[in-house]
């Protein structure tokens, strides 16, 4: 199954990134990348039946890799192997591409995104809102940056919105300053930006950048405690935390102040919903009591398997 349409634009942008390295297709699925360049390496664990290029079936966090190349990994399952295969591989590795939605970067690079730089790298946009970034292995993430904290006007209103972003470069073709987003997405500084505070800082998660100072926070927290969205996430005490569905990864991130594997590994459920528009729980460990009766209480069928009686 193709879960990522690679075109041209892509194509390009991985090509300019190798330099003339071997290009390894981590978790190649069918083997589309390797269908459409020449000298790529195809691996996956699990390879297609019917691949459209040769995939050799190997478990990268465990392959030897040659000198000299550049990894991609291409919208892979969400099972930690990209953030474990470079880690095992810091020594050899320079740079790396990984190509995902921005959602996704936590849940599958984890240690890697927090300890080292990455960015997005050129204007591709995939079907799904997948970007391409660069992840920067022999530099680690000491240099210091700039961040901004900005009041923008919203649109045409007279709302305003509080966020913290990356100061960057000048843009070559707009000659207006470029500023970042957490997930790498940017903007230009207007005239009417108001800039609230300017914090040096080597990382996104530096305490020096106050998220409680952002109207996202606020949203956030605004949510939480709103019944009406439905879904979220729901601790082992039954307490029911709600929020909007693009905003499962955020709330965690900027509410609870940790990340997605930490709360799942401590049994925080997750609840989507599915496509008959009905609410479910994701879990891979058992749920306690009092989760089982808040989501009845939800009208969210229960597994009686599920439950650890107490």
């Amino acid at each position: 199954m193709i879960f990522c349409n690679i075109d041209k634009n892509l194509i390009e942008i991985i090509v300019k990134e190798s330099a003339g390295k071997t290009i390894v297709d981590c978790g190649a699925g069918d083997g589309l990348l390797g269908s459409l360049l020449p000298n790529v390496i195809s691996l996956d664990i699990f390879p297609s039946e019917n691949p459209l290029s040769r995939i050799l079936p190997f478990d990268c966090t465990k392959f030897k890799f040659p000198d000299r190349c550049l990894p991609v990994f291409i919208r892979p399952c969400h099972s930690g192997f990209p953030a474990e295969t470079i880690e095992n591989n810091l020594e050899k590795f320079e740079t790396v591409l990984y190509i995902s939605a921005p959602q996704n970067i936590e849940r599958d690079l984890g240690y890697i995104a927090e300890n080292f730089p990455i960015r997005r790298v050129g204007n591709w946009v995939g079907e799904d809102g997948e970007f391409c970034y660069k992840i920067t292995i022999n530099k680690p993430n000491t240099t210091m940056k700039k961040f901004v904290l900005i009041e923008q006007t919203v649109d045409s209103t007279t709302k305003t919105r509080v966020s913290w972003y990356e100061l960057g470069e000048i843009d070559a073709k707009y000659k207006e300053r470029r500023i970042y987003n957490q997930n790498g997405g940017y903007c230009f500084i207007t005239k009417s930006d108001k800039i609230i505070e300017t914090v040096e800082a080597n990382s996104w998660d530096s305490e020096l950048l106050d998220n409680k100072k952002t109207t996202s926070y606020k949203d956030l927290v605004k949510d939480s405690s709103d019944e009406s969205l439905k879904i979220g996430w729901l601790s082992p005490d039954g307490t029911m935390h709600y929020c909007k569905y693009e905003n499962h990864i955020s709330y965690v991130h900027e509410v609870l102040e940790t990340d997605v594997p930490t709360i799942e590994s401590k049994g925080w459920l997750h609840i989507m919903l599915g496509d008959d528009r009905k609410p479910f729980y994701l879990t891979t460990k058992r749920i306690t009591q009092a989760q089982a009766d808040k989501l009845r209480e939800m009208g969210i069928n229960v597994f009686d398997d599920d439950i650890i009686y107490q």
